[in-house]
């Protein structure tokens, strides 16, 4: 079983709209790993492998190249991060281990991380900018987020990015 029928996003309409259909999680780049003091959660911040293939006309108009997102995994046990060496990068894996839990794998270049979850996952903060950049402005999807972090990305004390 694949990462792709073992973990469903739970809001994946945003980037089934950007990409025409959900993205791999195939060669993720991993941003961060933020684990929430307050629950068992786990957000990881990633670069998706491929930009879509029609993209908004402002990212092409910037020159964007790069999407990111967090993934949000609620439920989370079992945590273990044996590596962490950025720039990482991995193939997400994921096998269920019962009907209400997941194993999820990253292994791959600067990271080693397993934990259990629910197999239900939140997609979160959706952005693009241009990787090359020396200090990247990013584009958010969310309103919200745009106005709350206009074209920067926020420190990782931020906790209305990084916590919820």
């Amino acid at each position: 079983m694949t990462a792709d029928t073992a973990l469903h996003p739970a809001n994946p309409q945003q980037l089934t709209d950007l990409y025409g259909q959900f993205p791999s999680y195939d060669r993720l780049r991993i941003r961060s790993v933020n684990v929430s003091p307050f629950g068992p959660t786990l957000m990881l911040r990633v670069d998706l492998p491929e930009f879509p293939a029609e993209p908004p006309e402002e990212w092409v108009a910037a020159g964007f190249d790069t999407v990111q997102c967090h993934l949000q995994f609620l439920a989370v046990e079992h945590l273990v991060l044996a590596r962490w060496s950025p720039p990482a990068e991995a193939r997400l894996d994921a096998q269920p281990v019962s009907d209400r839990l997941t194993e999820v794998r990253l292994n791959g270049t600067g990271i080693e991380l397993t934990f259990q979850a629910n197999p239900q996952f939140v997609v979160r903060h959706i952005s693009a900018f241009r990787a090359a950049a020396d200090e990247p402005e990013y584009t958010y999807l969310s309103r919200l987020d745009t106005k709350l972090h206009g074209t920067s990305e926020p420190a990782t004390t931020t906790e209305t990015f990084y916590a919820r």
